[in-house]
């Protein structure tokens, strides 16, 4: 009998434990403590389809000159005459004359030159008179075959040569009359002028300094792998296949300007401190002297430079966010997990990249931040006209 009731009382501890949970498991506990459901992350996808991409290059450069000529003397003499328009940042107009030296000093020179000329020609005209008289005295002598040095041949020779060499000397100092007005050789700007009135130059000083005005350039350092985007065929110089569209843009009276430029050639050698390849950009009539402009573009001026690259064919066009580290992107499939796709970016800027292969027309790229995605990972798509911000 006793044993029968401690068997009853078993049974019954069994049934309260069973039920008791039965109550917890329908409540969501277990050993105590809620449960919660696991819910897949939702996440922004696109779908970008293939289309053209041109890239646009980005830099900086200064504006230069193309040409640039010293004002320099080839004779000396003293400053007689400066242009009233030699003045630093003047513009002056190719043959121009920019200044004269006192030309007193060739003009006596051309005279004993020229006294020179005829003591030279007198003689040889006398040379010539002797060698005919020694020819006829040879003759009458009944000499057939008389030597050179009878008839003066020789003679006649040294006067002829002195002759040469007077003429010679008087030419030079014509030309260096020539010489005593400087004229400008180019269109220009006055750089800088280093000559005043009354004062003596010698043969080679500089006395100022010319800067092109037909055409400005500018040196822009470019990425190495940039210069795949340029029209530039290896081994075939320098200088461009085709017409670059450029754009140059910079500050002048307190207004944003820009500027049509050309690409015109690589520079043809590294920038020493950051190694990059430079290229170099032209602006013509940057004075707009021939055309005119609202603004000038002046040498020295600080510019960002835009170029159009060439055209990137079947680019996928994704936002900087899609892509992971060692350009990796995720994709939400159909069935609402993800899937890892190693990419081949050709381009990137700091908003967006464009993709070239590893990815195919119309996959859903998840393009919101994703927190250790992993293969096969279960995610909620938004709906593609709501936008996370």
């Amino acid at each position: 009998m006793r044993a029968l009731v401690q068997l009853l009382l078993v049974a019954a501890v069994l049934a309260g434990g069973w039920k008791a949970s039965t109550v917890l498991a329908d409540r969501g506990e277990v050993g105590g403590r809620p449960t919660e459901a696991i819910v897949a992350p939702l996440v922004e996808t696109q779908a970008p389809t293939r289309a053209p991409f041109i890239p646009v290059l980005q830099g900086t450069g200064e504006t230069r000159p193309i040409r640039r000529a010293w004002i320099v003397p080839e004779v000396a003499g003293v400053v007689r005459w400066v242009a009233p328009g030699l003045v630093q940042g003047a513009l002056v107009q190719e043959g121009e004359p920019l200044l004269r030296l006192d030309p007193t000093d060739l003009e006596l020179e051309r005279e004993r030159a020229q006294a020179e000329v005829d003591r030279a020609r007198a003689r040889a005209a006398q040379e010539a008179a002797l060698a005919e008289q020694a020819a006829r005295e040879q003759a009458l002598l009944g000499i057939q075959e008389p030597g050179e040095l009878a008839l003066r041949k020789p003679q006649q020779a040294e006067a002829l040569a002195a002759v040469r060499a007077a003429e010679a000397a008087l030419a030079v100092v014509r030309q260096n009359l020539q010489r005593l007005e400087l004229r400008a050789p180019f269109d220009a700007t006055v750089q800088s002028v280093e000559v005043g009135l009354g004062q003596l130059v010698q043969r080679g000083n500089r006395l100022g300094e010319l800067a092109s005005t037909d055409a400005l350039e500018v040196v822009v350092p470019l990425r190495d792998r940039d210069l795949a985007h340029l029209p530039f065929a290896v081994g075939q110089g320098l200088a461009p296949n085709e017409a670059v569209s450029c754009e140059l843009a910079a500050d002048f009276a307190g207004q944003r300007v820009s500027f049509e430029a050309r690409l015109a050639r690589i520079d043809g050698s590294l920038d020493p401190r950051s190694r990059l390849v430079r290229v170099v950009l032209e602006v013509e009539d940057p004075y707009g002297l021939a055309t005119p402009r609202p603004v000038p573009l002046f040498s020295g001026s600080h510019v960002e430079a835009s170029i159009q690259g060439r055209a990137i064919e079947e680019a996928l066009l994704l936002p900087r966010s899609a892509l992971g580290p060692g350009d990796v992107v995720w994709v939400a499939e159909d069935e609402g997990r993800l899937a890892r796709r190693e990419v081949t970016v050709s381009w990137r800027t700091r908003d967006s990249v464009v993709v070239t292969a590893g990815l195919d027309d119309g996959e859903r790229v998840v393009v919101s931040p994703l927190a250790n995605p992993v293969e096969g990972m279960a995610v909620r798509l938004l709906p593609r006209d709501v936008e996370v911000r």
